[in-house]
């Protein structure tokens, strides 16, 4: 009579091999990188995120930025696909976008690429990425005019405040230091 019991071999132990795992994980990580598709930059701004299909919005912080898109701190992000616009404003300076959530991870944040960017946007966004990188600003120019309030009553020398809004507009110094500079222009 044969033996009703089938052998099944123990599968072996598994030895944990630390170097395998790292070479593991950088691989995961350059497959990571290469979707972003840029260099992302440590960049906090404040952001605001509509859902377009249920027009609710978050309010959130961004903590990087890449020319594709940026990461948004935020306890209840959006779902992974989500279609949303996207607004970040930063000393003054605002970006809008229309955007796709391609990362989500609730408590934690989300991975937002930005679609349709137009010219005007992609200026903004070619601006702060340089003041992030640590490369000249001087060379790109902004669409935008200074906030009307930076500017309110007129200065005694108009080529001196056009010149604080100048170093507002191109990052040289705060808005908060232009708008001192601007008042003890005004006394």
């Amino acid at each position: 009579m044969a033996n009703s019991r089938t052998k099944t071999k123990k599968p072996a132990a598994q030895h944990y091999d630390p170097v395998a795992e790292w070479e593991k994980q950088q691989k995961a990580k350059k497959s990571i990188e290469n979707r972003r598709g840029g260099t992302r930059y440590a960049f906090t701004a404040s952001a605001e995120i509509v859902d377009q299909g249920t027009q609710v919005k978050i309010d959130a912080r961004t903590s990087d930025l890449s020319a594709g898109g940026c990461y948004v701190d935020s306890m209840n992000p959006f779902a992974l696909g989500t279609r949303v616009s996207i607004k970040l404003s930063r000393e003054g300076v605002n970006f809008e976008s229309q955007a796709r959530v391609n990362y989500s991870q609730p408590g934690v944040g989300m991975g937002i690429a930005f679609t349709g960017l137009q010219d005007e946007q992609r200026a903004v966004l070619d601006y702060w990425i340089a003041q992030a990188s640590g490369a000249p600003t001087a060379e790109v120019k902004l669409p935008v005019e200074p906030e009307a309030s930076i500017v309110e009553s007129p200065p005694r020398d108009p080529v001196l405040a056009k010149l604080i809004a100048l170093l507002i507009r191109y990052g040289h110094i705060s808005e908060e230091e232009g708008k001192e500079l601007l008042r003890e222009l005004r006394s």
